[in-house]
């Protein structure tokens, strides 16, 4: 995956508030489902699995690795 973004904000608090499981949460996916981070492994090859909750507690969840 390669994400390109300018931010105004510190480089390293941009780098680990994409980077931290217990951040994502906060700014991922729409709003109106609640992001549940299972797995997140930022090595190269590591697998990441999200799931959005919605409010009737239906879950939809994706995986990637990471290249």
């Amino acid at each position: 995956m390669s994400f390109l973004a300018f931010f105004k904000a510190p480089r390293e608090l941009v780098f680990n508030t994409y980077t931290d499981p217990t951040t994502v949460p906060d700014w991922w996916g729409p709003k109106r489902y609640t992001t549940i981070v299972k797995k997140m492994d930022m090595k190269k090859g590591g697998i990441w699995r999200f799931v959005h909750r919605d409010v009737e507690g239906n879950e939809y969840a994706f995986k990637w690795r990471s290249s």
